[in-house]
């Protein structure tokens, strides 16, 4: 797939049952300069997000689509993602451990509402949870979980 450099959208999801799920680590697609809007939820996929990942994206500027829920992705989101100014990473339902400060700067991540909410518009931390799994609204905010991390 990193050989399909003019790519610009692409959807492997599987939302009916549990065979037929993408498996391994996520590779880091980083020839995949003209990607906007990825959809991989729903998988299987483990590992981390390579620190590489869509490092030569010419969508910098643009609106870019991230979709990794429902996955077994681990590890801290790479500051490397820092390069994208409107991001939308749908990461919840991971085993993701945090996220570093500074993307939880990016005013324009996740329609904005990081400006609002900082890093719980990007997730939920550990330990904490709602109905989406981040804070989308002020009515909407994420709550410690009553019986420990999880």
């Amino acid at each position: 797939m990193n050989n399909m450099v003019n790519l610009k959208y692409f959807s492997c999801q599987n939302f009916e049952d549990d065979t037929g799920k993408l498996s391994g680590t996520l590779p880091s697609l980083e020839n995949l300069v003209f990607l906007k809007d990825l959809y991989l939820d729903d998988n299987e996929l483990t590992g981390s997000i390579p620190k590489n990942f869509l490092k030569h994206s010419a969508s910098t500027d643009a609106p870019v689509t991230i979709g990794l829920m429902r996955n077994n992705i681990t590890g801290t989101i790479p500051k490397e993602l820092g390069q994208f100014q409107k991001l939308q990473l749908d990461i919840v339902e991971n085993k993701i451990d945090s996220i570093p400060k500074e993307l939880c700067k990016m005013n324009q991540w996740m329609a904005g509402t990081v400006e609002q909410f900082g890093c719980d518009a990007i997730l939920c931390p550990k330990g904490s949870y709602n109905d989406v799994g981040r804070q989308d609204s002020k009515g909407l905010p994420c709550v410690k979980c009553p019986n420990g991390e999880e």
